[in-house]
């Protein structure tokens, strides 16, 4: 008598990368190509709009020095000391620029998985290698703004809250597609729990400027 066939197991001739869809449904509610698809388009478009400012503001302080960029509210939230500090010009230009070549990027592929097309693995784990360099940034700028500077930009806050959700989104698609090897136990946590997820990125990037600001924030508001 033959035995039956292990219908369980994953058959040896299938590209997990390239036939996502064949792993989606072990996880409930899995997330879909065209969610991440907005998400890239809108978040990367918001920070790509806020680094254009930026970059507009960052220009005009540069011819004058007395210049009011739109983003100086008051002495505690202003862009001024971030644009004229050394790590305002990271790389020996303005921080803008960088963003606004990395959100043309994002938004660019966002739209394009929108139509339909998903990009080729590789694709996707080096604009997920590039973004998580892109989030340490972020962490430094965060660390400048709390304990050298003692001011906050605004401008410069949209993007860091943009970052969190392109990141986040990357890289649990990554791991859903399987593009990102785990354990299932720990692939079905990650994707079941990406909104808790988000929530608890963003809470602790409050957290961490809210406390680490308190004194400036008292002594302007309260």
């Amino acid at each position: 008598m033959s035995q039956a066939p292990n219908v369980s197991a994953e058959p040896d001739d299938v590209e997990l990368d390239d036939v996502d869809d064949y792993a989606r449904p072990l996880i409930p509610h899995p997330l879909k190509d065209r969610t991440l698809g907005w998400i890239l388009t809108i978040f990367g478009g918001i920070a790509f709009v806020a680094a254009g400012i930026l970059t507009i503001d960052d220009w005009k302080l540069a011819e004058n020095p007395d210049y009011t960029p739109s983003c100086s509210i008051n002495v505690f939230v202003t862009c001024t000391a971030a644009m004229q500090s050394w790590q305002g010009k990271l790389y020996g230009f303005p921080n803008p620029f960088l963003g606004l070549a990395a959100f043309a990027i994002i938004v660019t592929t966002g739209v394009i998985v929108l139509t339909g097309y998903l990009p080729p693995r590789w694709y996707r784990l080096t604009l997920l290698a590039a973004t998580t360099v892109g989030l340490g940034h972020v962490f430094f700028f965060v660390w400048t703004t709390i304990y050298r500077l003692g001011k906050i930009c605004p401008y410069c806050s949209v993007v860091w809250l943009c970052m969190i959700p392109i990141f986040w989104y990357q890289l649990v698609h990554a791991v859903q597609s399987r593009a990102i090897p785990l354990p299932e136990r720990w692939r079905g946590a990650i994707v079941r729990n990406r909104t808790i997820g988000t929530v608890v990125l963003y809470l602790a990037l409050l957290l961490w400027v809210f406390i680490g600001l308190r004194d400036p924030i008292t002594q302007t508001y309260f």
